[in-house]
């Protein structure tokens, strides 16, 4: 497959962002740690994110063999790592014992509300682990019998709330919120106002730990490392209870009645988020003893807004606790930025940058509303525009 063959199958697939590198200095002393991340050679600088999602969705992946010949459709193309999606809202696409596969556990008339292709999902991956075939596993090896390196994917906070435009009330969020969001409301976002929100917080230990266990499972696959996406979907804290009694207390203030890009209150956050990404690394590290080869870790954040989301990433790429730094504009593709500044802080520090580059440029997901109205006669909704091989 040729590049341009590349970016035409990226251009016209939804569930798929790509991510393009860019030359960065390091310095001699970092040697050593530019060996172990063994760095994209010569034209294989692309990373492609697959959602893990649209494959079930659609039916297709319906076996081990036409899960290993997924990703082998960018064999001999500038593709250097594939990076596959295991989190649909905060159940999973693989066989897992820490969570749920997606629409498990849902109730039967959420499960009649939710969209044909959704059925379809849960019905796949319910065969599937039935039958003894790991998804995650089969991906991988696809991926190394076609030359590529295998990350995970694990989604920051991808959280469905009850009421949804086209869904029936609850059905998204009971098909693909684990029973970790149900029972624990208390460990939700608030807002400045008092305003609970759906996502969870990383102010809790527990909930961060909910996201490490997923972690540690998928590294026990033959995978070649980890990629957190904050992209998917903002924000991970809010003004909760331990922020804000730890804020007043480090600094005789309520947070609440700062603005909310008072740097004070940033910083503060942005420690909580660190010791996250301490987590990740030492659980990361840990798998690549036990494999014996090195794992890297990725992350992905908006240009504008990763302070405030809590991703402080010059000390994550000082500390050495990413490898790769993807940077993207959260929303629909077709955008340009600046990756100056993002350049300079990593030099010297052996992290690899990426631009981020999202297919979709307009339009959204189909809804059961859609479903219902194609079979009434009803117009469909306008089709989503997409980035053409031109623009990219």
């Amino acid at each position: 497959m040729s590049m341009i063959q590349l970016w035409r199958s990226v251009a016209f697939c939804p569930c798929i962002t790509v991510f393009v590198c860019l030359e960065v200095a390091m310095s001699p002393n970092r040697a050593v740690f530019a060996q172990k991340l063994q760095p994209p050679q010569g034209a294989k600088r692309i990373i492609l994110n697959d959602d893990g999602h649209g494959g079930f969705y659609g039916g297709r992946l319906n076996s081990a063999e036409a899960l290993r010949k997924h990703p082998q459709r960018f064999r001999d193309t500038h593709l250097w790592i594939y990076q596959w999606g295991v989190m649909l809202g905060t159940k999973v696409n693989y066989p897992s014992k820490v969570a749920e596969l997606c629409g498990e556990g849902a109730p039967a008339e959420a499960v009649s509300q939710v969209r044909t292709g959704d059925r379809a999902l849960l019905e796949l991956l319910t065969r599937l682990r039935a039958e003894g075939v790991d998804t995650l596993q089969c991906v991988a090896q696809g991926c190394h019998e076609a030359g590529m390196l295998c990350y995970v994917t694990i989604r920051a906070n991808p959280c469905y709330p009850l009421k949804y435009t086209g869904w029936a009330d609850g059905a998204m969020a009971h098909f693909y919120n684990a029973k970790f969001w149900w029972d624990h409301p208390e460990f939700r976002i608030v807002l400045k106002s008092g305003e609970q929100r759906v996502n969870l917080s990383y102010a809790f230990h527990e909930v961060r730990e909910m996201k490490l266990a997923i972690l540690r499972e998928v590294l026990q696959r033959d995978v070649d490392g980890i990629d957190i996406d904050f992209h998917r979907h903002p924000p991970v804290l809010g003004y909760e209870t331990p922020l804000v009694k730890g804020f007043q207390a480090e600094h005789g203030l309520d947070p609440r009645t700062l603005p909310d890009a008072d740097e004070r209150w940033l910083a503060f956050r942005c420690r909580v988020m660190t010791d996250f990404m301490r987590e990740v690394r030492r659980a990361v590290d840990a798998a690549a003893k036990t494999k014996g080869r090195y794992l890297g870790v990725s992350v992905r954040v908006d240009h504008k807004l990763h302070r405030l989301w809590g991703c402080d990433v010059e000390t994550w790429m000082k500390e050495r606790l990413i490898d790769m730094l993807v940077v993207g504009q959260y929303g629909l593709g077709g955008y340009t930025f600046d990756l100056t500044p993002f350049v300079k802080m990593a030099e010297g520090t052996g992290c690899l940058v990426f631009f981020s580059e999202e297919a979709i440029t307009a339009g959204r997901d189909p809804t059961p509303q859609d479903e219902a109205d194609k079979k009434a006669g009803k117009p469909p909704p306008p089709r989503s525009g997409h980035l053409s091989v031109e623009d990219y």
